[in-house]
């Protein structure tokens, strides 16, 4: 499989930590590996920091969408979709918020990066 190396990072602006991701809606065609649906499970994100980890799309499929839920340690957690080949302008971001009051926010930056900031 051709692919395209891309990154994804969280960024926790809120006020509260992010205590754990979930992705779900994720077709592993897209992906080359597994994908968000492997290596951003689970994770633990302070407030003012960020994860980040390399994922490689395949150059065949159209889109390569994903849902992350984000649970916070207050108790509250909000929901999006994004489009991961957005981070190497070959789709538009497809970019919905499906759950929570957080400002979310999401940019394509140098270096294949999509970045979604959680304020």
């Amino acid at each position: 499989m051709l692919k395209a190396e891309t990154y994804l990072r969280i960024v926790n602006n809120s006020k509260s930590t992010i205590v754990s991701t979930q992705i779900t809606e994720t077709d592993s065609f897209d992906w080359s590996g597994s994908g968000p649906s492997g290596n951003f499970q689970k994770k633990k994100i302070a407030v003012g920091d960020y994860w980040e980890e390399r994922e490689d799309v395949n150059i065949f499929a159209s889109n390569c969408p994903f849902t992350m839920l984000l649970r916070f340690a207050d108790g509250s957690k909000d929901k999006f979709r994004i489009n991961q080949k957005y981070a190497i302008g070959k789709a538009k971001p497809g970019f919905s918020h499906r759950e929570g009051k957080r400002k979310i926010t999401y940019a394509k930056k140098e270096g294949n990066k999509l970045v979604i900031t959680v304020q």
